[in-house]
């Protein structure tokens, strides 16, 4: 969500986009994947391969999220975009902040009130002014 307020956006940069698809995939591939396994391995007294290997790819996926977060290999997306803004208003820090907390203690889906906020956000910054409004 932070990706939004800052001049990388949410796909200006293949390093953005990655890292947003892999979180996403270890998200939801581990929310489907371990708990299964999980219930399983709760039977059993020794873990069994998948939940071992599982772990093992989560883990390398987190690794690699955080060396391309550091490295920010491959350049941007669509070279003629313009410059953007980041939008620096405390307000927003204070929404993107508070919103996964509002999402641990309200009974919606996982993730809805993030995922609202980040499509919200991004309507706003790539909505364009009626025609003939300047301004």
């Amino acid at each position: 969500m932070l990706a939004g307020l800052t001049p990388w956006g949410y796909t200006r940069f293949w390093w953005v986009t990655v890292k947003i698809v892999l979180a996403l995939g270890c998200a939801l591939g581990g929310r489907a994947t371990f708990g299964r396994w999980l219930a399983t391995a709760a039977r059993q007294p020794i873990p069994s391969d998948a939940l071992i290997w599982g772990a093992v790819l989560m883990i390398a996926a987190i690794a690699f999220m955080a060396w391309v977060a550091r490295a920010k290999p491959w350049g941007q997306i669509g070279h003629n975009r313009q410059p953007v803004q980041p939008w620096d208003h405390p307000a927003l820090w204070v929404i993107v902040l508070g919103a996964p907390v509002a999402d641990y203690v309200t009974d919606l889906p996982p993730q809805a009130i993030p995922a609202a906020l980040v499509l919200g956000h991004h309507a706003l910054l790539t909505r364009r002014p009626a025609d003939g409004v300047s301004g």
